[in-house]
Order: structure tokens, then C-alpha cells, then sequence
């Protein structure tokens, strides 16, 4: 490691800003015809203003990314106590990792909280009311599970599903809440065949279907890296960027205190890709809409790379410590 006093931050269309440092090598390739998609071969460069307009390559997180299943979830092991004597207990002591579960996980990463009060050891699915078929699905798949699931109506619009069940609770308590909710760790390797049923039921929590893409937006940037990842694991290119600067705002005439948001967005052809997995009756819009439409805020896929324009260079004041880390053959570090 070395001490530097000032690293360059890259910005680039669909993802988050890079900060490196100047001798750092990425792999960069010019445009032959703007707009048109075709390019010059990749090398690995330094990178300066120069490179402006020009196309940064990602290799696709798939090939360099541990995979490991997991098949079932033990409850027990969140609550011990719960399944000791003789008492007979509700639901099951082990949970398949299943379609069925996953989107679930998704879902409540969505729009899931543990309740408080005498709901404390329950998991409640909020929803709008609308989004019936959204809510019976779940329900169904709870009763399955040997649990009793409740639905509630609130004030205007708002529906929730409460399910009370004390290992279940402590398993989800385990995502965190707010900006510091997240997958575990051993969500983040399975294979990406069943990541993508995660995927599906954030979207269909948090994710807007309209316009012909997918777009969603969370408070918790663990939460926005990990679906992110998993679109790109599924080798489907998404954008994830900031969305709002945190502060107050002037919302009907009251004054309210947002949060930093991020935003993920696909383009059209990879929203129709999604949209073919997820069961008919639980979409809203279920129109694809012209798989040539193209979208210059996306980042796009080139056989085995991902790769984004990049639209800024700029030299940042940093004191610190930076850290070189060489790789054989290749610079993916």
C-alpha cells in the first residue's frame, strides 16, 4: 500500500461513481460510430479525461463469483427453545429453499418489517390494496407452511398480511431494517437460477412495471448492490444509480426529510425477459412493449462484459492510503 493525496473519480452511465487511482488499469474500449453499438477492441488503459464518451467493460460477476445451494432453512437454529418439550408448534421446523420461498425473501426485502407490540414475533407484508393477487399468493404460500396469515386494511389504500410465527420472525429479523436491510450473506452465492426468483418477488414488491421496463427505488444500498448483482449474475443488464440527494423537501405544501434513494432501471427487452418468469395474474402491465427500443441510460451487454459509457473523469482531493493488488494475467482486481 501507498499514501497518495488525490485518486480520480470515474462516472459512468447505469452504475455508481469509481474512485481509483491514477495508474490503475481498466479495461476500456472507443466507439466506432456514435450511437450505432460498435466498437473498437477493449485494452487495458490508465485512465484520464481523455477517456470521456468512451466504454468501460465489467466482466459479468457470474464467471468470477462463488456459487454455493443451500436446500432447506432449519428454523430451529434462529430459535431453539421454541421446539423444545412436548408441545406441538405450528408450522415447519425446516423450510425449503424453493421458488415459492425465495420470492418471498424477495418480497419481504420489499416491503416486509417484523411487527411491533403484540405482533412482535409476526412478519408483516405490506401492500396496496390492489394488489390482491399479490396478497393471496402469499397467503397461500404461508398456509402451506402450516402458518396462519392474517390480512389487515388500514387507512386509504394500505393492505398488510400479518403472520405470526417466532422462528420465522427471528429468521427475517436477521435482514435488518431500513437503510441497513440486506439478504445474509449465504443468499448472495446461491445459484443464480434461484436468485432470480429473489429478484422476482422484490419486483413485484418494490418494482414499478410500467413504460415497458422495470424501475425500483430503496432507502438501503445494500439492498440496491444485491439486486443489482443478481441481474447481472442472470446476465442481464440493469442500471443502478443515486437517485435523490438526502434532505428536506416541500412535498404538498408540508415540509418532509427524504433519505438517500437508489434507483435501478432496465431497458425494455430486459424487463420482457423478466416478465416471463413471473406468473401471469401477479402482473399489473403484462404488455411488452418493442424489443428495439433503446434506452442510452442502461448499461449494455457484450458477449461475456458489461459495459457503460463514461461521461466524467475528474481529479478528487483524498488523503489516505490506497493498495495495489496484482493479479496474474489479467487486471480484474
Amino acid at each position: 500500500c501507498r499514501h497518495v493525496d488525490e485518486i480520480l473519480e470515474v462516472k459512468g452511465v447505469g452504475r455508481p461513481p469509481l474512485r481509483i487511482t491514477s495508474n490503475h488499469k481498466m479495461l476500456m474500449a472507443r466507439s466506432r460510430h456514435r450511437g450505432k453499438g460498435y466498437f473498437h477492441d477493449p485494452d487495458w488503459v490508465s485512465i484520464d479525461d481523455s477517456w470521456v464518451e468512451t466504454y468501460l467493460y465489467g466482466t459479468c460477476s457470474t464467471f468470477h463469483s462463488r456459487i454455493q445451494d443451500t436446500p432447506f432453512i432449519d428454523l430451529a437454529s434462529y430459535h431453539p427453545s421454541y421446539y423444545s418439550g412436548n408441545m406441538i408448534r405450528k408450522g415447519p421446523h425446516k423450510i425449503l429453499v424453493d421458488k415459492d420461498f425465495l420470492m418471498l425473501v424477495g418480497y419481504y426485502l420489499a416491503e416486509g418489517s417484523i411487527g411491533g407490540g403484540k405482533f412482535d414475533a409476526a412478519i408483516q407484508l405490506s401492500s396496496h390494496k390492489k394488489e390482491k393477487n399479490i396478497r393471496a399468493w402469499a397467503m397461500h404460500y404461508l398456509t402451506l407452511l402450516g402458518l396462519s396469515p392474517k390480512e389487515r386494511f388500514g387507512k386509504g389504500n394500505e393492505a398488510v398480511i400479518i403472520c405470526p410465527h417466532v422462528p420465522l420472525a427471528k429468521f427475517f429479523r436477521t435482514f435488518g431494517v431500513r437503510e441497513d436491510k440486506s439478504l445474509p450473506k449465504w443468499m448472495e452465492i446461491l445459484p443464480p437460477d434461484k436468485q432470480k426468483w429473489i429478484l422476482i418477488g422484490y419486483m413485484l414488491g418494490d418494482g414499478s412495471f410500467t413504460d415497458g421496463r422495470i424501475t425500483s427505488n430503496t432507502i438501503s444500498p445494500h439492498i440496491a448492490f444485491q439486486i443489482w448483482d443478481i441481474f447481472l449474475r442472470l446476465g442481464l443488464p440493469a442500471s443502478l444509480v443515486k437517485d435523490r440527494t438526502p434532505g428536506e423537501y416541500l412535498i404538498h405544501e408540508r415540509k418532509g426529510f427524504t433519505k438517500q434513494r437508489w434507483k435501478l432501471k432496465t431497458t425494455v427487452p430486459v424487463a420482457n425477459a423478466i416478465k416471463e418468469f413471473v406468473p401471469p395474474d401477479l402482473l399489473f402491465d403484462k404488455g411488452n412493449k418493442d424489443l428495439d427500443c433503446q434506452d442510452q441510460s442502461c448499461i449494455k451487454k457484450r458477449d461475456d462484459y458489461y459495459i457503460g459509457q463514461i461521461y466524467k473523469v475528474s481529479k478528487v482531493r483524498y488523503s489516505g492510503l490506497v493498495y495495489n493488488l496484482h493479479v496474474e494475467e489479467d487486471n480484474s482486481y
